[in-house]
């Protein structure tokens, strides 16, 4: 079948040969799903929650490893002082640092690349009608969000959001935002206005758009990594 030619259902579904008891859109009885393979379901058989260590470890499994490019070089330079300032998490106090930045000659920053889901299971497949189709409402338990099975009891396409061929390595900031934070968290950036004014939030944001910039270039043009937006 030539790309875009248009398809008559009728034409490969027969009416005559048709059967409800194996028809999988022909949901009855109670609802108990068939547990799915260990390595890509739950134990109770529902489909796989949307989890990037387990689209990594099927990525590498593939062989599909991140580009070569772990480096890259932007025309700012991090200061030695560090803004102290605290934040509350889990109801306990915690002491974190706020870097500070200058226009500088080229330095060399970390790059790190993050596995992206190219269907993210969050926010573009859970609650979506297509989910319906997917399997029992057991099996999509992680995905219904409103939404209700068309299929038979007991019964899942064994689909998987975290496969392989849904995954793509994307440079992300986990390299500067992680520990170093030279990336620059929102609560150190008020932190750091506070203590010197606007002009030192906007060199980070002149910063972060360097970085993601010069990320996307060492990178062979690959999307920036970061959450979706609604």
């Amino acid at each position: 079948m030539e790309l875009g030619e248009a398809v008559s259902p009728p034409g490969f579904v027969s009416g005559m040969d048709h059967d409800e008891n194996t028809c999988p859109w022909h949901k009855t009885g109670k609802d108990s799903a068939d547990a799915m393979d260990a390595t890509d379901g739950d134990d109770d058989g529902a489909m796989p929650k949307n989890l990037g260590g387990k689209l990594k470890s099927k990525l590498l499994a593939a062989g599909d490893k991140p580009p070569v490019a772990d480096k890259l070089a932007v025309s700012f330079k991090t200061l030695d002082d560090r803004l102290k300032y605290s934040v509350t998490s889990d109801g306990k106090v915690k002491s974190k640092f706020q870097v500070r930045f200058k226009d500088a000659t080229p330095k060399e920053y970390p790059l790190q690349y993050a596995p992206h889901h190219l269907v993210p299971g969050n926010e573009s497949l859970k609650g979506n009608p297509l989910v319906a189709f997917l399997g029992a409402d057991s099996v999509i338990t992680h995905f219904k969000d409103g939404v209700t099975s068309v299929i038979k009891d007991g019964k899942s396409i064994g689909y998987d959001v975290n496969r392989a061929e849904n995954g793509v390595w994307l440079p992300s900031p986990y390299a500067i935002s992680m520990g170093s934070n030279v990336w620059g968290n929102e609560a150190g950036l008020v932190a750091r206005e506070a203590a010197d004014g606007p002009s030192a939030v906007d060199m980070f944001h002149r910063f972060r758009a360097a970085y993601v910039a010069e990320s996307i270039r060492v990178s062979g043009g690959r999307q920036f990594h970061m959450r979706h937006v609604d």
